[in-house]
């Protein structure tokens, strides 16, 4: 349980909607012609002030996300068919969405086992 009685997968559910509503009202200030969904991933990550770079690396199966000088940064393979894209990206978007993602960021580029965030991906 957390803030609330809602279950991390709530909350996190929660947050995803959230966050969405944000992206969705300064876009909207932005381009009066916004109207999702569907959404872009990238460009809710940049009002959400994630970074995101495509990177054609071997080493990359498909996205991770990461602290980069203090600001989170989604490195993805944009070569990979574009749902597969979206939905990496709204998984790795979904990991900030963790009541603890701050206070155990992976910094670098690091060799630890993923967070799941596959139940806020769809979310978003």
């Amino acid at each position: 349980m957390v803030e609330g009685g809602a279950t991390l997968e709530e909350s996190v559910r929660q947050r995803a909607r959230a966050k969405l509503a944000e992206a969705d009202q300064l876009l909207r200030a932005i381009d009066e012609g916004w109207a999702p969904p569907p959404f872009d991933p990238l460009l809710v990550a940049q009002v959400l002030g994630i970074r995101c770079a495509p990177v054609s690396e071997p080493w990359l199966e498909d996205a991770m996300i990461f602290v980069q000088e203090g600001r989170p940064t989604i490195l993805y393979r944009p070569e990979r068919p574009r749902a597969r894209t979206y939905f990496n990206l709204f998984h790795e978007i979904a990991h900030t969405l963790f009541p603890d993602y701050l206070s155990n960021p992976r910094p670098g580029l690091p060799e630890q086992s993923p967070v799941p965030a596959s139940p806020a991906a769809p979310a978003l």
